[in-house]
């Protein structure tokens, strides 16, 4: 009894599927010219931000023992992308999902590439290996899959949807908008904010005593630590206190290149005049309890001036005025 074949729906130049057009596997090389059959992919990323590779087996004959960034293969006669695509995804890896997130399409030498997002919340060590197709499999960071080369990973081209997580810190005086910038900041890149004054403020207000810069330098060291996780579980981090001298910003800059980390520093800059104004509107807000900020009197000021460096241009990824 002969091997069933597996067949394919056939489709245009403009992705329209060809009624009543049948397509063989095996058999690309004589497909009618402008006739394409569907290849689907799929990307997984945890909920935790983390992305699954699949090690294919040493038997097969192209890229064995390789990673590959997506799970996949050709739709069924009678199946749309995305269907194919979840039978792929569930036969290759065991994760069921209802529904897949469109990415893109591009049209090959015989097929359409048609691309999906999968977000899932499984049990990470559930995945399931494909006997003959796949050998193995692991999740990493979206860093991680960005540093892979083309002789590590099949299905490079994904990484143009793959997200690393990046540090964005803020540089200025005080009083510069510097907190409101790293707002909008957390506003645009899905980001967690950590600032030294807001901790500060919800645990000694506007009096820390004596161990005022203490109490800060220990938070810092907290909050670069605590940023590092935020950063494994995929979320954007913005660090909001000021960067005021050069030697900390290279701290932090060596800091995220150590532990393999995107980071950028962004400088708002703003001229003598309007830091003054800035100033005077900020210490009338605090005195009618209408900010929770720290109130600016000129000894403040005064050593805020002795203390801060401005950066040069090559220190900043963003210069803001």
């Amino acid at each position: 009894m002969s091997e069933k074949k597996e067949l394919w729906d056939a489709y245009n130049a403009d992705y329209e599927k060809i009624e009543g057009a049948v397509l063989v596997r095996g058999e690309d090389d004589t497909f009618p010219d402008g006739m394409y059959h569907l290849v689907c992919e799929v990307l997984v990323r945890h909920v935790d931000g983390t992305y699954l590779l699949m090690k294919r087996d040493p038997t097969k004959p192209l890229y064995p023992n390789m990673w590959e960034a997506t799970a996949g293969g050709s739709a069924l006669q009678g199946e749309t992308a995305e269907v194919g695509a979840l039978r792929e995804l569930r036969e290759e890896t065991g994760i069921v999902a209802d529904k897949l997130e469109f990415l893109d399409k591009s049209l090959g030498k015989h097929c359409w590439h048609v691309r999906f997002l999968c977000v899932t919340d499984c049990d990470k060590n559930s995945i399931t290996l494909q006997e003959g197709e796949t050998c193995d499999f692991k999740w990493v960071t979206g860093a991680e899959v960005l540093a892979m080369t083309e002789n590590e990973l099949v299905g490079w081209q994904m990484k143009k949807f793959i997200s690393s997580p990046k540090v964005y810190m803020t540089c200025g005086k005080i009083c510069s908008g510097k907190t409101t910038y790293a707002q909008k900041l957390r506003q645009k890149n899905k980001a967690v904010v950590l600032s030294i004054d807001e901790i500060m403020l919800a645990m000694f207000a506007q009096d820390a005593g004596d161990k005022h810069d203490y109490y800060v330098e220990k938070l810092k060291e907290y909050l670069f630590k605590k940023s590092l996780e935020i950063i494994e579980s995929g979320i954007n981090v913005v660090l909001d206190w000021g960067f005021w001298t050069k030697t900390e910003r290279n701290y932090a800059r060596k800091f995220y290149a150590d532990h393999k980390v995107a980071c950028e520093f962004h400088f708002i800059e703003v001229d003598d005049e309007e830091w003054k104004k800035r100033i005077e509107k900020r210490n009338l807000s605090v005195g009618h309890n209408e900010e929770a900020a720290y109130y600016v009197d000129e000894g403040f000021a005064q050593k805020f001036a002795e203390i801060f460096e401005k950066p040069e241009p090559s220190e900043i990824d963003v210069w803001v005025k």
